[in-house]
C-alpha cells in the first residue's frame, strides 16, 4: 500500500515536469519562421571602441558596484546594531560568543580550578604523607619532660623508632606508605595536569 501512495505522489508531483503541449501545424511553422526572419536580417556593425572609452566603462561599472556594496553593507550594519539592542538580539549575541568561544572558556576555567584547588591538595598531602613517614619509620626525639615556660628552661627528650634494622614489618611498611604516596602523588599530579 505503501509503495502504491509513494508511486501515485511521484507521479501527480513529477508528472507536469514532463507534460508537453501538442502544437498545430500553424503553430509548429511559426517558430521557423522567426528563425529564418531572424537570420536574414543583416548583422549589426561592430562599434568601434578605443582603451580609454572601455577603461571608462569599467570605471562606471567598478563606481556602480562600490556604491550598492556601500548601500547594501550600511543598511546591514543599521539593521544589525537596532538589532542588537533588543533582548532576542543580546540572546543571539550570547549564543554566537558561547559556540566561538565557549569550549574555551570552560578549559580556561576547568584548568583554573584545578590548578587553584590542586596545588594545595597536592602540597598537603606531600606534607602529611612525609609526616606519618617521619613518624612511623625515621627516628626521632620526644619530648617526655619539661620545666619552665614556651621555650625558656630545660627539657628531656626520648629517642623514638631507634631501631633502624628494618626489621618487625617495618620494611614492608614503609614500602606500602611509599607505594600509597608515590601512586596519589601521581594522581593528584595527573587531575592537575
Amino acid at each position: 500500500m505503501k509503495k502504491i501512495l509513494l508511486l501515485a505522489l511521484s507521479l501527480a508531483a513529477f508528472s507536469p515536469l514532463f507534460a508537453q503541449a501538442q502544437a498545430t501545424p500553424a503553430q509548429a511553422q511559426q517558430p521557423q519562421e522567426v528563425i529564418v526572419k531572424f537570420q536574414q536580417q543583416p548583422a549589426p556593425a561592430p562599434v568601434q571602441t578605443t582603451v580609454v572609452e572601455k577603461a571608462n566603462e569599467w570605471v562606471e561599472f567598478g563606481k556602480h558596484v562600490g556604491s550598492a556594496m556601500d548601500a547594501g553593507l550600511t543598511s546591514l550594519t543599521d539593521h544589525a546594531e537596532k538589532f542588537s539592542k533588543t533582548d532576542a538580539g543580546r540572546f543571539t549575541m550570547l549564543v554566537i560568543a558561547w559556540k566561538v568561544a565557549g569550549k574555551e572558556a570552560t578549559e580556561l576555567v576547568d584548568r583554573f580550578i584545578k590548578i587553584v584547588a590542586g596545588v594545595p591538595i597536592l602540597i598537603a598531602w606531600n606534607m602529611l604523607a612525609f609526616w606519618f613517614y617521619r613518624r612511623m619509620y625515621l627516628p626521632r626525639r620526644v619530648v617526655i619532660e619539661r620545666t619552665g615556660m614556651l621555650w625558656w628552661g630545660t627539657r628531656k627528650y626520648q629517642i623514638v623508632n631507634e631501631d633502624t634494622s628494618w626489621s618487625d614489618g617495618k620494611t614492608g611498611g614503609a614500602f606500602v606508605t611509599a607505594a600509597v604516596w608515590v601512586i596519589v602523588s601521581a594522581i593528584l599530579v595527573s587531575i592537575i595536569l
